[in-house]
């Protein structure tokens, strides 16, 4: 048992770690999996692997940790004078991304469940997401293990608004990062917002183990 608490933690440390924009980091995950088949155990209280708080953000981020877009400050109309439109960005509340892991059903076996708690702002919006996990270890030979898992963030669609026409000459509105006419910037000029549905990646990860 000493051995699988020291691995366990030695996976939570590593995560802090990682970049952000990491998926999950499969390799601790899959070490822990397999020890813990190797010893028959399972860890019967949920931990957290991962949590990140932002309040003030310089960069708005996808559910996963990719880059979405620098959070705009000053922008550029077509009549070349410059325009604060960082208040349109602030967000209305912290925001919250974590990861939690459970192996207490059978040995080797860990689901994961994580959540990001959006992101809002006058000018965008980013919905909540949820993600989910599984890792499962087996016993494939003699002295050889295998891991297997698959992990996915859903949700997290974006909407975006339109600025006023109070802050151009020319009383259009526009896109409050880059100050595009929302006519060139979306699809369907008659409407102040437009909606984006996200769609991420599924992760697969494998793990082979041979004790010679």
């Amino acid at each position: 048992m000493r051995k699988l608490i020291a691995l366990c933690v030695w996976a939570v440390g590593c995560i802090f770690a990682a970049a952000a924009h990491a998926v999950d980091d499969w390799q601790s995950l899959s070490s822990v999996a397999i020890e813990a088949r190797r010893q028959g155990v399972t860890i019967e209280s949920p931990w957290l692997q991962h949590m990140r708080v932002d309040v003030e953000p310089n960069e708005i981020r996808y559910a996963d940790g990719g880059s979405m877009m620098r959070t705009p400050d000053i922008a550029y109309s077509y009549d070349n004078k410059p325009r604060d439109v960082s208040r349109f960005f602030k967000p209305k509340y912290p925001r919250i991304n974590a990861i939690m892991r459970y192996a207490g059903r059978a040995p080797g076996e860990i689901i994961s469940i994580g959540v990001d708690s959006g992101y809002s702002a006058e000018k965008i919006r980013v919905e909540p997401a949820l993600f989910l996990g599984y890792t499962r270890a087996f016993e494939f030979a003699p002295n050889t293990h295998l891991a297997v898992g698959a992990s996915r963030w859903f949700g997290g669609e974006v909407r975006e608004f339109a600025v006023d026409c109070e802050i151009d000459i020319f009383c259009r509105k526009y896109h409050a990062a880059t100050l595009l006419s929302w006519r060139d910037y979306q699809p369907n000029p008659s409407r102040d917002y437009m909606d984006r549905e996200v769609q991420y990646d599924m992760h697969y990860h494998l793990m082979l183990i041979h004790e010679f």
